[in-house]
Parts: C-alpha cells; structure tokens; sequence
C-alpha cells in the first residue's frame, strides 16, 4: 500500500484526538455540572430570599389561591420539582399547598420554616415550605452538550485529519514513494542516476530535511559506485594475478600441492594432476607415495607445528616398477592477516636422475682415489727401491773389488 504511512499517521492523529476530545468533553462537562448545581443551591438561596416572608403570610391567613399562585411562581425556577407547605398539627404534618411533579426525583431537598411577625418581638410559625430539586434535567442538559460537543468536535478532527492527510501526502508521502521506487530499482550498472524530487527549486538556503535526505542518498550512491569500481578494478586484478600465478605454477615441472591442517589436498597443480588427476579431496601421503599413514618425518606436519618453511632429507620410496625414486619435499605455511596457518604448501621435486648422478660421482670419485693411492703406493715403493739400489751399489761395487784382490779359492 503506497500510502501507509499517511494513512498510520491519520489513524494516530484521528486517535489522539479522539482521546484529547473525549478527555475535554469530560472536563467541560463535569464544570457544567458543578454550575448546574450551584445554580440549584443559587435557586434555593433565591426562594429563601425572595419568596419565604410572602409564603409565611399567606400561609398565616389561610389564602390557599395566593400560596397556589406563589408556588407556581417559584416552580418556574430551573430544576425546582416539587413544593409544599406543611402546617405541623397535633395529629401530624398536613399539607396545606402543594405544586409539582410528588414523584420526581428527590436529588435534593431543603425546608425551611415559615415566620410570620406581628411585632418585632412576636414571632409565629406559620408552616414549613419542603423544596425538592432533582437533577435530572442537569443530566439531560449535560448529555445533550456532550451530543453537540462530540459532534462538532470530530467533524472538526475529521476534517482536520483529512487535511493532514493530504498535506502529509503531497509534502511527504509522495515523495517517500517516489525514494522507495528509485531504491527498488537501482541496480550496480544503474549507479549514476541521480535522485531528484521536485517539491522545491533546490537552492541551499530553501532545502529541508527531504533534500537533506535525497542529499544523503546521492552521495551514498556516488561512494557506492566508486566503491564498486574499486572493488572490481580489485577483483579483476586479483583474478589476473590469481590465473598468473597459477599459469606459474602449472608451468612448474615440481608438484605444487595446497593441502589443510589434515593434509587433505585442496589444490594441485598440472604437473601433480598428470601424476593423480583424481588427487584433489585425497590425502597427499595417499594419493602420491599410496601409503595409508602419514609420511614419517612428514615436512608439512612439522611446518605445521613449527609455523616455518620446513625441507626434508631425501625421502626414497620405490615405485611399482621396484626403481628408487628420490623426492626433496618442501613444506610452507600459508597464514592469514592476524599470522595463523590456514593451510599448507607442499613442493615436492623429482631429484632421483641428480641422486643417481651424485652416486655415479661418488663411485668415481671412490675409485679415483683407489687408483690415486696405487700410484702413491707405487711411488713410495719405486722411490724406497732407488734408495736401497744406492745403497747397495757401493757395496756391490766394492765386492767386486774385493773378488778381484783375493785368490779365487779364498
């Protein structure tokens, strides 16, 4: 419903008034009715003023035609029911006038005594004029304002309601919708339309809250907009850095692995998908070595525990043709922005051709040295040898000089 809210804002408004009247109807008319009944009482005084020495004398000579007329008189008065003029007697009371209505309400009733004076110092009772006033009539007199007040009082609010209905409706309501409208309909490529009302000429010093608000709307959308073109401008960049690093990373003829804190893989690069296209979701120590535990001496585990790059000895591991395959495992945290690990980074290289190379060298390099020391070992001796032919050659020397000096049967 498009006018909701002005039409929640008659409702409180027609209520509120209808509670304002009500509790304004009642004030008035409990005034009303004290000055109803202090008007009773200014009646009463009244009768004792104007008409109590008039009653006594008639009452004194016994002219029931005057005391009729007399009673009659004080009946006109406002709320005065029922009047009567008794004459106490030895067997009684006795009612010797009487005017009105016996059977009206008796709300209130007053007697007062009827003196006649001969002299200033002879007085005489002549009777007791009894007034009975009811109240009836102040309630009819009351309902009757209240019909008129709640009346003419509510055609006032309704139509006042009315009034801010429609105000409400031009200067506000509208213009709500029209703002409701515009944000139901925005969307990320519609950014730069603007929001423009036309209640007012949009100058600085003739803008209220509406523009304040439209003002406010705008700008939102304008840091919407930058913000959403900074975000794809972001998000674009990471995507090509993302298919960068990864087109690096399949390049790699190491497998690259991207395993959780239980070592179960969540990324794998080209080179370890050509080995295990079916590894990712697998643990790494099944899907590559198939082993059912992980690995001893696990670089990742260790990583893991330390928070550091963490490389391992050379693991060997046969394959199922029974060769000796040589890994060299590196194992890197990958942390977060507060520097807690989020998951692992396996590299593992196929070192097994430079292995066998460096057993190859060792071989050679052992038999190198084994054919070194043969040499040195024939150079000590052709170098002992040398010595001990010097010195034997003097000796055989002069033997033979000594054969040649002595008889041959020496």
């Amino acid at each position: 419903m498009k006018n909701r809210l002005s039409m929640n804002l008659l409702f409180y408004i027609v209520l509120c008034s209808l509670c304002f009247i009500l509790l304004t109807t009642a004030f008035q008319l409990y005034m009303d009715y004290r000055k109803d009944l202090a008007a009773v009482q200014e009646n009463i005084q009244f009768i004792e003023s104007s008409y109590l020495q008039a009653l006594a004398v008639s009452a004194y000579d016994m002219d029931e035609e005057q005391l009729k007329l007399q009673l009659q008189g004080i009946l006109q008065l406002q709320d005065i029911e029922y009047l009567e003029i008794i004459e106490p007697r030895a067997a009684g009371e006795v009612t010797i006038a009487a005017q009105g209505n016996p059977d009206s309400r008796k709300d209130i009733l007053h007697e007062f005594s009827l003196e006649y004076s001969h002299s200033p110092a002879q007085t005489l009772k002549a009777g007791k004029l009894r007034i009975t006033a009811s109240l009836e009539g102040v309630y009819q007199r009351l309902w009757a304002k209240a019909l008129i007040i709640l009346v003419s009082n509510a055609v006032q609010i309704f139509l006042a309601s009315f009034c801010i209905f429609l105000i409400i409706q031009f200067f506000v309501a509208r213009h709500i919708t029209k703002m409701a409208d515009y944000t139901r309909q925005l969307r990320p490529d519609k950014l730069d339309r603007k929001l423009i009302l036309d209640h007012n000429s949009g100058k600085l010093w003739d803008q209220d809250e509406l523009d304040q608000l439209i003002a406010s709307i705008n700008e939102m959308q304008i840091r919407l907009f930058k913000d959403i073109e900074k975000r794809k401008q972001t998000e674009k960049a990471l995507k090509d850095s993302e298919q960068r690093f990864r087109f690096i990373l399949d390049s790699l003829p190491d497998m690259v692995l991207e395993v959780d804190s239980e070592l179960k893989i969540l990324w794998a690069n080209k080179t370890a998908l050509n080995s295990n296209f079916d590894a990712v979701g697998q643990t790494c120590y099944k899907a590559f070595p198939g082993n059912e535990t992980v690995c001893e001496g696990c670089n990742c585990i260790k990583a893991l525990d330390t928070g550091k790059i963490e490389i391992d000895i050379m693991h060997q591991s046969a394959s199922k043709a029974g060769k000796e395959n040589y890994w060299e495992n590196m194992g890197v945290p990958l942390k977060d922005s507060n520097g807690n690990t989020i998951s692992l980074l396996q590299i593992s290289r196929n070192v097994t051709d430079r292995e066998l190379s460096r057993v190859k060298e060792l071989e050679f390099e052992a038999r190198l040295q084994q054919s070194q020391k043969m040499e040195s070992i024939g150079t000590l001796a052709g170098g002992i040898a040398h010595d001990f032919n010097n010195i034997l050659f003097p000796i055989l020397g002069y033997t033979e000089m000594l054969l040649m000096d002595i008889p041959e049967d020496s």
